[in-house]
């Protein structure tokens, strides 16, 4: 998915509809809420964009935050006359790189949510150590109790409503299945060498005990969760909500890999903002131009992170769970627009895996192997 905004498309989506309403629980925390900055990786080396992840590792790459100094840009809005101040950050985060732009909020805006994007990576990362991701992975083998923010509690609950609400084809619990696959570690560091097939474990998301008085998680013997599916829907919603309720910007993109979420006022005073569907086999290929008022989308894929074992197997990281292996599917893609950047990046990934739509009021796109088109609830409605 490309940028946010592109100026010449925003200025010609009057009539735009707003996304849905349907909502997952946001937390109502502030910008800054529970950052840990003695755990913030400003040493961390530059990643290098061009490196090839079907080549594995190189010598001392490491996943991490990598920004690109925030670039502003003087416009007049035509409607109010007035001069709107608007500021952008590229960076690496989460595995994937994110894209903020913030309206008359200034630089100060756009450091403070990348510090709570960077704060989010560092309690839900599966790659990096001592994560509360890792901490209750690691609990697994004891049977313990694990006591997590309320930021990381929620995520996991969500994770779980996600799986009940998509009947299992979201599913958190298919770590095992991605690291047999060869999926071990971030791609910024490529996929290493698959394991032999596990022995997956009758494991289910109603074995997992949940206690909301004390925030803990307690997961069963060879249970582990990966959070990759819906973390990065969950940043964008957390960011976006914090901006929104700091006062301090009139609108926003929060853009991490794809799924994102827009509020407020839109660049060249339009009445939504515009985003470029990338075409799946080529990033830099706009495929289409959809206009959102308020609300989000998200693009999953099985073009992206695809890598090649030493059997010359094609795998990539989108795990049925009902085989633990990677999907078997006919669709390169499938976006989403919901009320929340995470619900789309659920259904996306859910939707891409069942091949059919696993939510009958969210508009989606299925994008094929052969090229074809399939829209689903209106999707062609937010089409410029």
């Amino acid at each position: 998915m490309r940028q946010c905004s592109r100026r010449g498309w925003a200025d010609r989506l009057s009539g735009r509809r707003r996304a849905g309403t349907r909502e997952q629980r946001v937390d109502n925390v502030g910008l800054g809420h529970e950052l840990e900055p003695d755990r913030r990786r400003a040493d961390v080396d530059a990643v290098h964009t061009g490196h090839d992840p079907a080549k594995g590792p190189q010598p001392g790459a490491r996943s991490g935050a990598c920004a690109v100094g925030i670039t502003r840009v003087a416009t007049a809005d035509p409607v109010s006359r007035q001069l709107t101040m608007e500021d952008a950050l590229h960076f690496r985060a989460m595995g994937t790189d994110v894209h903020l732009v913030v309206l008359d909020g200034g630089p100060d805006s756009l450091e403070r949510a990348r510090a709570r994007i960077e704060d989010l990576e560092l309690r839900w990362s599966r790659f990096l150590p001592d994560t509360e991701l890792d901490r209750l992975n690691r609990a697994a083998r004891t049977g313990s109790p694990t006591a997590l923010s309320a930021v990381t509690f929620d995520l996991v609950v969500s994770a779980i409503d996600a799986w009940r609400d998509t009947d299992g084809l979201f599913d958190p619990t298919i770590l095992p299945a991605l690291v047999a696959a060869g999926y071990d570690r971030s791609f910024d560091q490529g996929p290493g060498p698959t394991s032999e097939k596990p022995v997956t474990p009758d494991i289910r998301c109603d074995n997992i005990v949940i206690d909301h008085d004390a925030l803990t998680v307690t997961l069963p013997e060879e249970c582990a969760l990966d959070l990759g599916g819906i973390g990065k829907g969950r940043a964008a919603d957390l960011v976006a909500d914090e901006l929104m309720d700091s006062g301090s910007v009139a609108g926003g993109c929060v853009n991490l890999g794809g799924d994102l979420r827009v509020f407020g006022e839109a660049p060249d005073g339009a009445s939504g903002w515009a985003v470029g569907l990338e075409e799946p086999e080529d990033k830099e290929d706009v495929m289409l131009v959809i206009g959102l008022a308020d609300g989000a989308l998200a693009t999953s894929s099985t073009t992206r992170r695809r890598w090649r074992t030493e059997a010359g197997e094609e795998r990539h990281h989108l795990i049925d769970p009902r085989t633990r292996e990677p999907a078997v599917t006919s669709l390169h893609s499938v976006s989403v627009i919901a009320g929340s950047a995470m619900t789309a990046e659920v259904h996306a990934k859910a939707s891409l895996i069942a091949g059919k739509p696993t939510d009958d009021a969210l508009p989606m796109l299925f994008v094929h192997a052969d090229g074809s088109r399939h829209t689903y609830n209106e999707f062609e409605a937010y089409v410029w």
